[in-house]
């Protein structure tokens, strides 16, 4: 399952709202759009609900794993990009 190219809300860590501080948005959650992502963590787009549309470049923040306590987003059951195996849901 990816998050890339979809909405979410970040929950931090307290560790992660310290270190972040002024390089996300306040509040918790927190809304981005992720660019990408990997094991290392979300290349996201903070504050951000949509891809970027017109624009030659954009900023981006990694949020490691480390520093997220967890992450909402809403799902397509039975996407192209779901990874659920939808006998399960019967």
């Amino acid at each position: 399952m990816s998050l890339a190219n979809k909405s979410a809300l970040f929950h931090l860590s307290d560790v992660g709202k310290d270190l972040l501080r002024g390089l996300v948005p306040d509040g918790d959650p927190f809304e981005a759009f992720v660019m990408s992502e990997d094991e290392v963590g979300a290349w996201i787009m903070a504050g951000a609900s949509s891809p970027p549309t017109g624009v030659p470049s954009v900023p981006v923040t990694l949020i490691k794993w480390e520093y997220v306590k967890s992450v909402n987003y809403e799902h397509l059951i039975g996407g192209a990009d779901s990874g659920v195996d939808e006998s399960l849901l019967a």
